[in-house]
């Protein structure tokens, strides 16, 4: 499908997406319990389709209604908590089997992830609670390896075959206590993974994640949603000193059933903040909006007129809760670093936040370049989304330098696309993309991949007053959700 973009300035209130890392975890968590718990204010998204799909199929019950007040959903999770007591027998009930490259897979469960690398990791060491599973993949998915669970699980027997042909990884054997050593430069999901299955074990766990730590605010997101839940852990942080961190995981624990209630997103907020930041430094600059924080309310009683006050944001954003453990709330701070960036500036490190590379790319193409460093794992994300974001910026005038570790987006002139744009089958490439299109006007292919993260995306988009049209291959409009 293909969104085609007119010019023009959002202008308007909008509530931040609630956050997939959030619900993800407490999905997981909710799982795990014994008794029913309660998730309101979730969205559904692929990612987070996936992993509902992965804890159904280890023998949780999952149900979702409307919410009448929020319009979100509340989602409620009779949870498989007595089917793994500590001590007891750890089984999780199944509800499929498969064979993965020919070989029988035995009545192990089968889970679906899709396209969703949360759901993969976080899941593969709760499946090895009670034998393993086999886990279905999109290609780009097996690409991206799981490598470290390959290394840290060899010592205990586990058996893990990826069989790229049919998009299968089997997983077989039984997750046992003891030291696990974790790589922090690769993914916090093999931390976050280990720290949802360990302390149900029999005996206590340690994890030892290596320096550099790179993510550390998802890990941070994993242990706060744990401690809700009822579960313990130590912990011994030497980051400061440039060390790693340990994790001192009691055995024998258990989870508890609770009501969540889903955050906003500061990941996907980012896009929305960044209309902010290219009407205060992009191609329009000040004529539209200064930067200084006044309500309307305060500008009126100081003279100005309704409708007119240049100093408030042309997007207000309702939803994000500056105290959040969300590492991406940074996308303040980082944003207007972008927006302002000029040629002698310290590079903007985003090796923490590495998901709001695109949009800071997209924001440094429109006012007049930026650095940014610690970009490595870009690479292994949906796409390899440094050379996926200079390929879509070449095509609106910008060019941008991709190395190892950093990517300079040049300074020019941002110019209308003469070719379609491509999504690049990710959905932080195609949102990066319809920012500079709101500026420029475009055509983005691919643009139905915002479904893994945010569905609503292009309604939010026409609700901010932007023109936008979806359609088929063929030309014919679509509606969106």
């Amino acid at each position: 499908m293909q969104a085609i973009i007119k010019a023009g300035t959002p202008r308007g209130t909008v509530q931040a997406p609630p956050s997939k890392s959030v619900v993800h975890r407490e999905i997981i968590c909710s799982a795990l319990a014994a008794g029913k718990s309660t998730i309101s204010g979730a969205a559904m998204s692929k990612d987070i389709e996936a992993t509902i799909r992965a804890v159904r199929a280890l023998g949780a019950e999952i149900s979702q209604e409307k919410e009448k007040d929020s319009g979100g959903l509340a989602l409620g999770v009779r949870g498989i908590g007595s089917c793994c007591d500590p001590g007891g027998p750890g089984r999780i009930t199944g509800s499929g089997t498969t064979s993965a490259g020919g070989s029988a897979s035995g009545d192990l469960p089968v889970l679906y992830c899709g396209e969703s690398g949360s759901t993969l990791r976080f899941m593969i060491p709760v499946a090895l609670l009670s034998g393993g599973g086999v886990f279905i993949c999109a290609p780009r998915l097996i690409e991206r390896g799981i490598s470290v669970y390959e290394e840290a699980f060899l010592p205990l027997g586990i058996d893990i075959s990826i069989h790229k042909d049919t998009s299968e990884i089997l997983v077989r054997g039984r997750l046992r206590p003891g030291a696990f050593e974790i790589p922090g430069d690769v993914s916090s999901q093999f931390v976050s993974g280990l720290l949802f299955a360990l302390p149900l074990l029999e005996g206590d766990s340690r994890i030892s994640v290596r320096p550099p730590v790179e993510s550390r605010p998802y890990i941070d997101i994993t242990v706060d949603i744990l401690k809700k839940a009822g579960i313990e852990l130590d912990i011994c942080d030497d980051t400061a000193s440039g060390g790693g961190i340990t994790f001192e995981i009691p055995g024998q624990q258990k989870y508890r059933a609770r009501h969540w209630k889903a955050e906003g997103d500061w990941s996907n907020g980012a896009f929305l903040l960044g209309m902010n930041t290219l009407a205060k430094y992009g191609p329009a600059g000040a004529a539209q909006y200064d930067g200084s924080r006044v309500d309307r309310d305060e500008s009126e009683r100081a003279g100005g007129s309704p409708g007119s006050d240049r100093r408030r944001p042309p997007v207000q954003v309702s939803g994000l809760d500056p105290d959040s453990c969300q590492g991406d709330k940074v996308c303040v701070e980082l944003l207007e670093a972008a927006g302002r960036w000029q040629a002698g500036d310290e590079p903007i490190g985003i090796s923490g936040c590495p998901d709001l590379g695109p949009v800071l790319m997209a924001v440094g193409a429109a006012c007049g370049g930026c650095v940014l460093m610690g970009t490595a794992r870009l690479r292994i994300k949906e796409s390899d989304r440094a050379q996926a974001m200079a390929s879509e910026l070449a095509k609106f005038g910008i060019r941008v330098d991709v190395f190892e570790d950093s990517v300079i987006v040049e300074p020019g002139c941002l110019a209308a696309p003469d070719e379609v744009l491509d999504g690049h089958n990710d959905h932080r490439i195609v949102m990066s993309l319809a920012l500079l299109a709101s500026i420029t006007g475009g055509r983005i292919d691919g643009c139905q991949a915002v479904s893994k993260s945010w569905p609503g995306f292009w309604d939010v988009f026409r609700g901010l007053g932007m023109d936008v049209e979806i359609v088929n291959a063929s030309g014919a409009a679509q509606a969106t959700q």
